[in-house]
């Protein structure tokens, strides 16, 4: 049997090492379709400059265009900020110009050149936007839009959460514009694809029924035992982003200063620290940056505390630390999408009090925390199946790669 051709169009390269939680996704996924043999895969994608030495997908036999973002292009970057704030422009300066110009080039390029896709992926929302200039390209082949998480929600809790009252204004109308474009997008979409099923029912909710969750990729920590042996309070997540270094500073303003034994500190993992956190002096916080192997962590931590005041869809350190048995406490924006009951699969808090009386409760062994382990290894064993999900895809590019 001949193979398929399925092109495959994302705002960001995946590899084996990546950090953010999309790119894991996004890894596992397109690696995923290509081991089986089926289908020949183009990739368009974006990188930075420092990902370079990191891509792997030669290693996987997987033909990608690339896009990359230097340092040294200062003007470019000014640009892209200030388009970042033009609600009025197309796609409401969420996608970049230059990104933009890049794939729609690259597509013109393939279809001058002979290329017929069988079947089109979108994957993230930036890409999503430009849905209907791919379209004009290839009018006829279906569209598969994934969705990291659904934008427009994100975006709203960021103009929730703004105080200087400009910015607020800015950002609401940013949020405004950016929903209307992606609902108009996602209607035309042949198949949508989320992570998790609130997205789901909140765009059920828009009349947009097309729509089919997968299980999002997550490193399975299930083999670790939770021993808890240290007085340690984990944070764990890319540092750089918005959603994890200022939820961080929230957590070290609002709640460390209160839990009682002053033996326990927070240990901040991940990566490419924001220069806001780089400024705590704080003998009680401890920033270990990129770790390879973040098990060691899961095992010894007290718990993980995920106290967010950004972002949107589900959070994979949630699953990971889940999958691992060590103790989540977090609140509507970290358990979003996850079917987990509070005190009996992790601990829900939202406000600093909240958070305060069940970390110092946790640690006077107020409760078991054995059986709160076991409860949420057996919500991800029960309810998260990576591998039978990336069959039940390789079925949906079967089904839509006819339908041409």
């Amino acid at each position: 049997m001949s193979k398929k051709n399925l092109l495959w169009v994302s705002y960001f390269v995946p590899y084996d090492k990546v950090q953010h939680a999309g790119g894991k996704i996004h890894n596992f996924y397109l690696k995923g379709i290509q081991k089986t043999g089926k289908y020949n895969i183009k990739l368009l994608t974006c990188a930075k400059e420092e990902e370079l030495d990191s891509i792997d997908l030669d290693k996987a036999e997987i033909e990608y265009h690339l896009y990359i973002s230097r340092k040294t292009e200062k003007f470019k970057t000014f640009v892209e900020k200030v388009d970042y704030w033009s609600f009025w422009r197309t796609r409401s300066g969420f996608t970049s110009r230059y990104k933009r110009d890049f794939f729609i080039n690259s597509l013109l390029d393939l279809k001058n050149s002979g290329y017929a896709p069988d079947v089109i992926v979108l994957q993230w929302t930036q890409v999503v936007l430009i849905e209907s200039e791919i379209k004009k390209i290839y009018p006829h082949v279906p569209v598969i839009c994934i969705e990291e998480d659904v934008s427009y929600q994100s975006f709203y809790r960021r103009y929730l959460h703004e105080k200087n009252l400009v910015k607020k204004f800015l950002r609401k109308m940013v949020y405004l514009q950016l929903k209307k474009l992606e609902l108009e997008c996602l209607r035309r979409a042949d198949l949508i694809i989320l992570n998790n099923s609130k997205d789901k029912k909140m765009l059920n909710e828009q009349s947009i029924d097309n729509i089919w969750v997968w299980t999002p990729y997550f490193q399975d920590f299930s083999y670790k035992e939770h021993l808890g042996d240290r007085n340690e309070l984990l944070f764990y997540g890319a540092m750089s982003r918005d959603e994890n270094w200022k939820s961080v500073i929230w957590f070290v303003d609002n709640v460390l200063p209160y839990i009682k034994n002053k033996e326990v500190k927070l240990v901040v993992v991940g990566g490419n620290p924001h220069k806001e956190l780089l400024k705590i002096n704080n003998p009680r916080v401890e920033l270990t940056g990129y770790v390879d192997d973040v098990s060691e962590y899961f095992s010894r931590s007290k718990c993980l505390v995920a106290p967010l005041v950004l972002g949107a869809g589900v959070k994979i350190k949630v699953l990971e630390a889940m999958s691992a048995g060590l103790p989540v406490i977090t609140n509507n924006i970290g358990i979003e999408g996850i079917s987990a009951k509070d005190r009996i699969d992790y601990f829900h808090c939202e406000t600093p009090d909240e958070y305060i009386n069940v970390i110092n409760a946790i640690l006077d062994d107020c409760y078991d925390l054995r059986e709160i382990s076991m409860n949420s290894k057996n919500v991800i064993r029960t309810n998260y199946d990576i591998d039978k999900s990336l069959g039940l895809f390789d079925l949906e590019l079967d089904r839509l790669s006819v339908k041409k």
